[in-house]
């Protein structure tokens, strides 16, 4: 299940997946955007401005917008959903859940336009952010970065600061 803003709506909708069937009350568009958060999800509008200051070339035309729920929106039921889309953007939480989500989407949907938004305002952001890198933590984002290049650029702002940041100050 998917709580999902289409493109032309004012209210958000929900799609039901199954493996090989999506049932939508609306005609998906071209482009997905997944935010991870509710906060950030419910405030539409302040994210997509959010969006449109920090990515010049940021259109919201022909755009749905998921609610990430977490892990959830990478559930194995939702990759027929996926496949709908010529362009996925991800704008998730720079820390472990946010990297895993997108590596489980990498993984899940193989998709040859799937992008996670790392925002230029992020560094400035992260050097403020009071959610400090564990030790732990290092070991998971070495391996991410080997196995996973769309994620260098975030990892690499994360240990240069040795810090994670939530989505919601964004807002």
């Amino acid at each position: 299940m998917i709580v999902l803003w289409p493109n032309k709506g004012n209210h958000p909708v929900v799609v039901l997946n199954d493996k090989d069937k999506i049932n939508s009350p609306i005609t998906l568009s071209k482009r997905l955007l997944i935010v991870e958060n509710q906060e950030n999800f419910i405030q539409k509008q302040c994210t997509l401005h959010f969006l449109q200051q920090q990515f010049p070339d940021f259109n919201a035309k022909n755009l749905d917008i998921a609610h990430g729920s977490g892990n959830a929106i990478s559930n194995r039921l939702n990759k027929a959903f996926f496949k709908q889309y010529q362009q996925i953007d991800c704008l998730l939480d720079l820390d472990i859940g946010g990297l895993e989500i997108f590596k489980n989407l990498i993984n899940l949907t193989q998709h040859k336009n799937l992008n996670f938004l790392l925002p230029p305002c992020a560094d400035g952001l992260l050097v403020n952010s009071k959610i400090s890198l564990q030790e732990s933590h290092l070991l998971v984002l070495r391996q991410y970065h080997q196995q996973y290049a769309l994620l260098q650029p975030v990892i690499q702002l994360m240990t240069k600061h040795k810090k994670m940041l939530e989505q919601e100050l964004y807002l």
